[in-house]
């Protein structure tokens, strides 16, 4: 029997909200790493002919390395993200069609 869902809506579309909101956060890191990385480039391109230290072919494969990883995790994260706000949105579509009907029939009863 359908029944009054309108609270469990209104916390699956915060869940919902809550979870764009950290996806739209890992989009940003992804940005602001592709301006670090950029401009890691044009600095190291200025300087590499005022100095040469001993460590900076290392600390840049190091660096290539962590970002790579990092940018796997973070896909893996994102991904399972989107899969998690699909499912809520089923959630969220079924929530409503039961309450739909919950109220209607409601209506029925006291005509």
């Amino acid at each position: 029997m359908a029944k009054c869902r309108c609270s469990d809506i209104d916390k699956c579309r915060e869940k919902i909200e809550k979870l764009q909101r950290v996806l739209n956060r890992f989009r940003n890191v992804d940005y602001y790493r592709g301006l670090i990385s950029t401009e890691k480039m044009e600095a190291s391109g200025k300087y590499a002919s005022s100095f040469e230290g001993e460590n900076t072919d290392t600390l840049c494969t190091d660096t290539e390395e962590i970002d790579s990883d990092m940018k796997s995790v973070r896909m893996d994260i994102g991904n399972r993200i989107c899969q998690k706000i699909s499912e809520l949105q089923s959630d969220l579509s079924d929530m409503k069609d039961e309450d739909h009907r919950y109220h209607e029939s409601k209506k029925k009863k006291k005509k």
